[in-house]
């Protein structure tokens, strides 16, 4: 959605010298179109209220890359150590555990989907010991 929001507003992004943003979904697919249209993250803040959590991003226009685990979880964050990134990726990788014993138990380990949602779950791992 955010994306798209910003695709059908492109004369207006290109005039733009700052984004802020707050994506409700796939936010690395979001870092990484920041990316292309040649702005870069300032700084992004991640907010929990209730069971829901929020990002929030700044970006002016410049450029830079992100790393794969970057753009999944968003290079400030970490950077910053976040607490509630944490607290998200703990929450998840949890969800995606309890996914993938159930999985296991009904002998679906050899699939393509198992095999994807381990790989997230290491990446899930990787990114709590920078945290």
């Amino acid at each position: 959605m955010t994306i798209s929001v910003l695709e059908s507003n492109k004369r207006a992004v290109q005039c733009a010298d700052q984004l802020v943003l707050q994506p409700q979904r796939d936010i690395d697919k979001v870092r990484k179109y920041i990316h292309s249209i040649c702005f870069k993250i300032e700084s992004e803040e991640m907010l929990k209220e209730g069971d829901k959590f929020y990002n929030i991003i700044n970006a002016v226009k410049g450029c830079e890359e992100y790393t794969e685990i970057e753009y999944l979880f968003g290079k400030k964050l970490i950077e910053e150590r976040s607490s509630v990134l944490k607290e998200y990726v703990d929450t998840e990788n949890n969800k995606l555990l309890t996914v993938l014993e159930n999985m296991k138990n009904a002998a679906k380990e050899n699939t393509a989907d198992y095999e994807r949602l381990n790989r997230l779950s290491e990446k899930y791992n990787e990114v709590m010991k920078c945290l």
